[in-house]
């Protein structure tokens, strides 16, 4: 009775077609690590999330959402540099699959993926920048982390200054207004999001 409960919820919440996949298996496993990351035990999430990014890859987004959570937390406590760079790795990994299987999440993942990276002191600057580079050219409306767009024009300032790629001080003066432009839109956005949420608080109190 409970497994068939878990079923019902799973696909009133927006369940995916699992493709012959064990839909009571994933159902279980999902309810069971979504329950540990909300009780913050990330450790004991790891193998019921790991069965489902596995088994169920199409299931759900949460595998994704909730596997940011976790991967962090085993980044935060790897106990020497090989392991903490193994487990960026997988997140850079999950990134790439979250965007596979479900690829209008929005949630600005080639951008996630560069910053992992980089935060955490993995790959080299020219792999942060081609990522970063990416998002921009191709996921431009998602890149609305302000620290990566500064990431982004501080190694390609690196780059110019070190004779790198043939970047010429307009390609400068170019890349700069470009992501000024991107700063200023975001603003914008900020603005008007802050606008929608006051008004909608006014009425409420109105």
């Amino acid at each position: 009775m409970k497994t068939k409960l878990i079923i019902v919820f799973a696909f009133l919440i927006g369940m995916t077609n699992v493709n012959g996949q064990n839909v009571a298996d994933c159902a279980e496993k999902l309810s069971i690590f979504n329950e540990l990351c909300k009780a913050k035990d990330f450790a004991s999430a790891y193998e019921p999330w790991m069965y489902s990014r596995k088994n169920c890859a199409s299931f759900h987004n949460a595998i994704y959402i909730r596997g940011e959570q976790i991967l962090n937390y085993r980044i935060e406590n790897a106990k020497t540099p090989a392991e903490k760079e193994t487990e960026v790795r997988d997140l850079v990994k999950m990134y790439g699959e979250f965007d596979k299987y479900f690829p209008d999440n929005n949630r600005g993942n080639k951008v996630r993926k560069a910053m992992a990276l980089f935060e955490n002191n993995v790959g080299t600057p020219e792999e942060v920048y081609n990522l970063l580079d990416d998002a921009f050219k191709t996921d431009r409306a998602n890149f609305t982390n302000a620290k990566a767009l500064y990431v982004y024009f501080e190694i390609y300032v690196n780059d110019f200054e070190a004779g790198k790629k043939g970047i010429q001080l307009q390609d400068l003066f170019n890349k700069y207004d470009e992501i000024s432009d991107k700063i200023d839109e975001e603003e914008k956005n900020f603005q008007m999001s802050w606008m929608q949420f006051y008004k909608k608080k006014k009425q409420g109190l109105s």
